[in-house]
């Protein structure tokens, strides 16, 4: 995910639309790279957070939460 947001990211700093930098005018554009990194920090941090639970004692929290990272 993250080498396909990092060649997004730099196709739509090159793409030209209107003999213009389409990023230049394009908020959606931006809005939709800040959704995914947001998305794929939050699974980076959630991967974390349920490798920390792997070594605990199995009780209902440990399940829910490696549920939730495997989700």
């Amino acid at each position: 995910m993250e080498v396909a947001g990092d060649i997004t990211l730099d196709y739509l700093k090159t793409r030209k639309q209107l003999r213009r930098a389409s990023a230049k005018f394009q908020g959606a554009c931006s809005t939709r790279m800040v959704d995914m990194r947001t998305e794929l920090d939050a699974g980076h941090a959630m991967a974390i957070l349920a490798a920390a639970w792997l070594d605990e004692a199995d009780n209902a929290e440990r399940t829910r939460t490696l549920t939730a990272a495997s989700s």
